[in-house]
């Protein structure tokens, strides 16, 4: 099973869903349908910092932190934008960076041969085969030819088990995102922001659309996760779920995960009213 995201996703796709910042302001003092100077200001700066990060050809996640520090916290406007954008940040990471944990899992099935056999139709992976090619894993030193081996556990099956708590930490970290996503545009609906600039400030209803849709791809390829490892373990029957459905699951979680990342709204926040 290889990785379910490219690394090297496009720069403009890193961008789009991180440069609609999202914001609010609910506080008392905050004038109503206008940035004031100082939230103007610092969200256009922490934008132009944004911009800049991720449109170098290597990110430095420190600075694309930083980036969203600038906005600032100094009213509920300015707090939620600055949480949004860490949040938001984190899910791109996590969907563009290999982590050492996930190398880790999926060495095994990077190190798969593929040999062809004129008579087998099964594969020793788990993935199905078509034709007269199967996929073949090299099991006790000695690497499947023309006769299935069948291992204890297949080394896709190892990496899904083996990948489990990383998706994991991924679906809190894309419900996390969504409900700032979500408190960011009630939180703009009541200062009084509309149209265009209320889709600048705040992710669009579209772009949140297909966050719920990233964020319920996630939740279901986690719970398959979860139980194609009991099965594994012998804790659940086979009968329940298989490798490759498991596999179907993951490549709509690709789908809706690229989808997301693609997403993108209006971003010049001058066409919002300012002090």
């Amino acid at each position: 099973m290889k990785r379910l995201l490219s690394v090297t996703i496009a720069v403009s796709v890193a961008c789009g869903a991180l440069a609609s910042f999202g914001a609010n302001v609910a506080g008392a003092a905050a004038p109503q349908r206008i940035l004031t100077a100082t939230e103007y200001n610092q969200m256009t700066t922490a934008e132009a910092a944004v911009k800049k990060v991720f449109g170098s050809k290597t990110i430095n996640w420190s600075r694309a932190h930083a980036a969203c520090t600038l906005i600032g916290n100094s009213t509920a406007l300015l707090k939620s934008e600055r949480v949004l954008c860490l949040n938001e940040d984190v899910v791109v990471k996590s969907l563009t960076v290999t982590t050492p944990q996930e190398q880790k899992c999926l060495a095994p099935v990077t190190n798969t041969t593929t040999t062809t056999t004129p008579t087998t139709t099964t594969s020793t992976t788990g993935t199905s085969t078509t034709g007269t090619t199967t996929t073949g894993t090299t099991t006790t030193g000695t690497t499947t030819t023309g006769t299935t081996t069948t291992p204890t556990q297949s080394t896709g099956a190892q990496a899904l088990v083996c990948l489990t708590p990383v998706y994991k930490t991924m679906q809190a970290q894309a419900i996390t995102a969504y409900a700032s996503d979500l408190a960011v545009r009630k939180l703009s609906k009541q200062r009084g922001f509309t149209g265009v600039c209320l889709n600048t400030l705040a992710a669009t209803t579209t772009q949140l659309r297909k966050e719920n849709a990233f964020v319920a791809a996630t939740k279901k390829l986690v719970a398959d996760l979860v139980l194609f490892t009991k099965i594994e373990s012998g804790a659940a029957s086979s009968s329940l779920l298989s490798e490759t459905q498991v596999g179907a699951v993951a490549s709509a979680f690709t789908k809706a995960a690229d989808t997301y990342l693609l997403a993108s709204g209006p971003s010049k926040l001058s066409v919002c009213p300012h002090q």
